[in-house]
């Protein structure tokens, strides 16, 4: 049954996780639970399995396997009556959801806030600069230079997506309800000094459908292995004594972005459009068909000169090195030195 419920989920951010999952903390160290009628399954053997997970320190992890089960039953308990749903999950018979019966695990599921401040995050793009290249590296930077873009989105990106001509990345985003069927096209521009990123990526594509961030060009990276960069520069970070707030982790960099770009004084609504969050509104959906590509530009010209510790646009052209130079004094001195 939890993988009939995983394949409903294929188009979607959420289905390699929920596969995931499942095998590592339920059909992996459960296998007999796993292999049971998912009909006798009893809420007291679902119990055991999170608290496993718990007792490991691992209480995120349980508040999500408790979600997707109960998704997972409560699909199955619908099929009957739902004909979008596949014919297959009624054969499961299920009449009761076990799951219903097990604590939320509110606790371990608070809205985090950790955000690198702008010491760290200095920090953080120098170690990734220095970091020997990589596709992980490359799309570590990608994810930066777009705003904090989520890493499965732009771990999908192909080569039909780019436009090079046009400075463009068109990101499908599946997020949201019942989106997943016609997933919103999240336009973005890329920034002058992203685009040797892009065009190595290109160059290693296999065809125009194929993953421009993979290792061997066909199958794209999974976003656990730009991870594990993101852990290993933590801790070097730790290490060297330069975080100010404790580790991070790579969902923190999205937020670490939105509060920066907030602090650059960028509105909510252009950071929505960056971002691609909170606009599932009727406005947003029938009415505002402006693309923001000016306003998405000049906001992430400013987020990437404060991530790369670069001075504002207005100091270097104010700086001696870039004072505007006057013709006629120039001829005067060109005389002096000829005579």
């Amino acid at each position: 049954m939890y993988r009939v419920y995983a394949n409903t989920l294929q188009g979607r951010e959420s289905h390699y996780d929920v596969l995931s999952v499942f095998k590592l903390h339920l059909s992996g160290p459960f296998p007999d639970l796993a292999a049971r009628p998912a009909a006798k399954v009893k809420a007291e053997e679902l119990r055991d399995v999170l608290a496993r997970l718990i007792e490991a320190g691992k209480g995120r992890t349980a508040a999500k396997l408790r979600a997707y089960l109960r998704a997972a039953f409560g699909m199955a308990m619908r099929a009957g009556l739902d004909p979008t749903l596949p014919e297959a999950l009624t054969a499961f018979d299920i009449q009761v959801n076990p799951a219903d019966r097990l604590p939320s695990l509110a606790q371990f599921s608070k809205a985090l806030d950790r955000a690198l401040t702008l010491p760290e995050l200095h920090a953080f793009w120098r170690r990734l600069e220095a970091a020997p290249e990589s596709p992980s590296r490359d799309a570590l930077m990608a994810c930066m230079y777009f705003g904090g873009q989520r890493p499965t989105q732009l771990l999908r990106l192909t080569p039909k997506q780019v436009d090079v001509s046009g400075a463009t990345v068109t990101l499908l985003d599946p997020k949201g309800r019942n989106r997943h069927a016609n997933p919103r096209r999240h336009l973005l521009p890329i920034l002058d000094d992203l685009m040797p990123v892009i065009r190595r990526r290109l160059a290693q594509a296999e065809d125009a459908e194929s993953p421009i961030f993979s290792t061997n060009g066909r199958v794209p990276l999974r976003k656990e292995t730009v991870a594990l960069l993101v852990t290993e520069i933590a801790k070097a970070m730790q290490k060297a004594g330069e975080l100010e707030r404790g580790p991070f982790s790579m969902r923190d960099l999205r937020r670490t972005a939105e509060t920066h770009m907030a602090a650059l004084g960028i509105s909510s609504d252009v950071r929505a459009q960056i971002q691609s969050h909170g606009l599932g509104g009727i406005q947003a959906r029938h009415y505002d068909r402006h693309d923001y590509m000016p306003e998405k530009r000049a906001a992430l010209e400013k987020w990437s000169r404060r991530f790369r510790n670069l001075p504002k646009a207005s100091q270097r052209a104010s700086s001696p090195g870039r004072a505007r130079r006057d013709p006629k004094r120039d001829s005067v001195k060109r005389s002096v030195v000829a005579g």
